[in-house]
Formats: C-alpha cells, structure tokens, sequence
C-alpha cells in the first residue's frame, strides 16, 4: 500500500520523476499533461490579468481617480455580486471543459 493509499487517496496516480543528464523528465501520461496544460494555462492568464489590474490602478492613482484602498474598502452591489458569480460559473465551466469531455466519452456519452 501506498502513503497516498494509506492517506485515502487511493485515486491519486503516484509519479515517478526521471532524470536524464540532469533534467527532469515527466511523465508521458495524458491526464498528466492535461493537468499540467491546464495549469500553465490559469498560470499565464493569472500573470496577465495581475499585470493588467497593477496597471489601472496605477493609472487611477496618477489621474486621481480612486486609490488602491479604495479598491480594497469597495463593496460590490447585490446586482454586482450576481455578475460575479455567473463569471466564476462560465470560468469553472472552461476550464474544466476538457476534463468533462474525458468523462463524458468514457460514460460512452457524446
């Protein structure tokens, strides 16, 4: 038994890293490399969307528009709120896309 197993994890695939002339190679197993596409898929958006937000708010700063604790102190409206969540939904939906298309075709479902 495994220390995933015995954690109750028995569901988590144990990776072995290889090392060859002193890199690393991965393994070459496709939900191995899905989840790291995906990962390096959030991490680029992520560093986008940061670098994009530490923008305007420079920006708003210099202008005199608002300041950075005004953005922290800011309370979204309930219809605010509502949009919010609808985006998180549609981003929760694309990301994990992929992965309910694997599902669906091992169900035997189109």
């Amino acid at each position: 038994m495994t220390q995933s197993q015995r954690e109750g994890h028995s569901h988590v695939a144990e990776t072995k890293i290889q090392y060859h002339r002193g890199r690393a190679e991965l393994p070459t197993d496709p939900r191995y490399e899905r989840l790291v596409a995906m990962i390096v898929g959030l991490t680029s958006q992520v560093s986008v969307l940061s670098e994009r937000l530490a923008t305007f708010q420079r920006l708003a700063e210099r202008k005199g528009l608002f300041t950075r604790e005004d953005v922290e102190s800011y309370t979204p409206s309930e219809e605010e709120l509502v949009q919010r969540a609808k985006s998180r939904t549609h981003l929760i939906e694309t990301v994990f896309n992929c992965v309910e298309q694997d599902l669906a075709l091992l169900g035997g479902k189109k």
